[in-house]
């Protein structure tokens, strides 16, 4: 358990399904997540009991993606390959 403690994981499409999946297991094994979705709602259900933020995202935007990891690093300090 904690194999990612002190990492942070950034997780697009975290409001439903594999998505939320995946944020729940980095979660669990330790890590901070950046849950990133248009599903304002669903990220909020994703992210409820999780050391995480939620940042509306449209992957399909290079400028909502950039800002994405703007507040990533800005909010939690590093986002790391997991």
């Amino acid at each position: 358990m904690n194999q990612l403690a002190g990492r942070v994981a950034v997780v697009t499409g975290a409001g439903s399904g594999i998505g939320r999946a995946l944020a729940r297991a980095l979660a669990l094994e330790g890590a901070r997540i950046v849950a990133a979705d248009l599903d304002e709602a669903g990220m909020a259900e994703t992210t409820r009991d999780l050391d995480a933020i939620a940042v509306r995202t449209d992957v399909t935007q290079r400028s909502q993606v950039l800002a994405l990891a703007d507040r990533a690093f800005s909010e939690v300090g590093a986002v790391h390959d997991i």
